[in-house]
């Protein structure tokens, strides 16, 4: 009878032979049923999962640079348009939400 070890070496070498290519979706699916029902845990096939930690942390700072970036251009302030200001259109109306239905929402999400 197979153990989750010997499962977990072959899902690894599953993964190690799709690792420059496209991992098929049915690997991820296979793993995951099989997780999901308790026969490995997933701190022995972790180690076999693509992107590694560090890929992820860095794509991660990289995006959040960038965000940080777009927000500091949206905060420049423009000194120049005071002719324009005169022509700027009305600020949009804020649409009355009907509290009755809000909390007939919550109900129904706090009964599900």
């Amino acid at each position: 009878m197979p153990t989750g070890a010997i499962i977990c070496e072959v899902l690894g070498y599953k993964f190690c032979h799709f690792k420059d290519s496209r991992t098929p979706r049915s690997l991820y699916h296979v793993c995951a049923l099989l997780l999901k029902h308790g026969v490995i845990a997933l701190n022995d096939v972790y180690v076999w999962l693509t992107p590694n930690d560090g890929s992820i942390k860095a794509d991660w700072e990289e995006e959040l640079a960038d965000a940080r970036e777009m927000v500091r251009k949206l905060n420049l302030i423009q000194t120049n348009k005071k002719e324009d200001e005169k022509d700027l259109p009305p600020p949009p109306t804020v649409k009355k939400f009907n509290e009755v239905k809000l909390l007939y929402n919550i109900m129904l999400i706090l009964l599900i």
